[in-house]
């Protein structure tokens, strides 16, 4: 199946203009199964630019589980994988895409706030 020339489009202006992929960086790329054919096309042109492409995917509605029925201890921990995110990595690109827009209406909004 041939890629969506769009797609490829807008993974070279992330990956060229947005954060400048320059050949040995680490480059995180984040985001839900609703934006694959996005995160595959920022994966390859990481690659083609000589960047180290980490992917994270994530799954539809776990954050909402986490906000609804975590602690407050659990809501304000940085897991060692957000920390190297953060301070390690050279630059990430997160794509925020849901398949369920409602996941987290159910979540108390203070409590989202908080995380």
């Amino acid at each position: 199946m041939m890629a969506d020339p769009r797609i490829e489009k807008w993974a070279d202006v992330l990956t060229r203009y947005c954060v400048e992929v320059q050949p040995g960086q680490t480059v995180v790329i984040q985001g839900g199964v609703a934006a694959e054919p996005l995160l595959r096309a920022i994966y390859r042109q990481v690659v083609a630019r000589g960047g180290y492409p980490i992917l994270q995917p994530e799954l539809s509605g776990l954050s909402a589980t986490l906000i609804g029925h975590g602690s407050d201890d659990q809501l304000g921990h940085i897991s060692p994988v957000e920390q190297f995110d953060r301070t390690t990595a050279d630059c990430s690109i997160r794509v925020m895409a849901e398949m369920n827009t409602r996941n987290a209406s159910a979540v108390d909004p203070a409590r989202s706030a908080a995380y």
